[in-house]
């Protein structure tokens, strides 16, 4: 299951695309381009930067995924993170992206992975 996180972090590749790319990622369809920004699946890092091609694998279909960012190709991707580090820091003093960002996201727990 995919969940959205509400003000998604966009790449300037994908503004105008947002609402047709998240329809097609939520019936499956393959996005090749496109990468994805989501809270990590480990507890341990803070988030997984990774294509969308890869949701379509057994174990991503199998969990739930938190997107916090799109992006049109991975140096697109990077400059998201940064955008994003930068919000984090600027609102809170510290780089913690993980908490930040399920602080703005529906039903996710900050603590509830560790």
């Amino acid at each position: 299951m995919i969940r959205w996180m509400e003000g998604l972090y966009l790449g300037e590749g994908v503004e105008k695309r947002y609402k047709r790319i998240r329809e097609d990622m939520e019936r499956g369809k393959l996005r090749w381009h496109v990468y994805v920004l989501m809270l990590s699946t480990n507890p341990q890092n803070q988030l997984d930067i990774l294509s969308s091609a890869f949701l379509r694998q057994p174990f991503y279909r199998n969990q739930e995924l938190t997107v916090v960012g799109l992006a049109s190709g991975y140096q697109e991707a990077l400059t998201v993170l940064q955008r994003m580090a930068a919000d984090a820091v600027r609102a809170t003093g510290k780089a913690d992206l993980r908490a930040f960002l399920a602080a703005r996201c529906p039903g996710e727990q900050e603590g509830k992975d560790g």
